[in-house]
């Protein structure tokens, strides 16, 4: 994976700020660049042989994973199926999570499209009759 330039940055602020010893450094060095690269979606090519799934890579991005499928980089049989799937970190799945307690459908909405809420009014029935074919 290549270094993003905010990474570096972080990197360079760490070496600069005093340090009480050399291991100190290396493990805030370490734990930052972890958080950094764990907190970005990475890709990863699948690979489906019969019964049994295989995962390659990490790919910085979904492009990258589909050079790899293109460029033969991921061994192949015929009959394989390959395919991009992004990986997601935890922390991601929580914040998904979080940010789906809300309600998803916006008030502006539910007014346009005329969304009943739950337990409240009842959608407005058609005042036309039904459809009924000729016996």
């Amino acid at each position: 994976m290549t270094a993003r330039p905010t990474e570096v940055k972080t990197v360079v602020e760490l070496l600069s700020a005093p340090a009480d010893s050399v291991d100190d450094l290396a493990k805030a060095i370490i734990n930052t660049v972890d958080e950094l690269r764990g907190s970005r979606v990475q890709w990863v090519v699948l690979k489906r042989m019969g019964q049994h799934v295989s995962a390659w890579g990490p790919y910085p991005t979904r492009r990258k994973a589909y050079d790899a499928i293109t460029k033969e980089q991921v061994p192949r049989i015929s009959g394989d199926l390959l395919f991009a799937a992004p990986l997601y970190t935890v922390a991601m799945g929580e914040e998904a999570f979080t940010k789906a307690d809300a309600d998803p459908i916006s008030p502006e909405a539910r007014k346009c499209w005329q969304i009943a809420y739950a337990g409240g009014s009842k959608p407005k029935r058609s005042k036309r009759r039904p459809y009924r074919a000729a016996s």
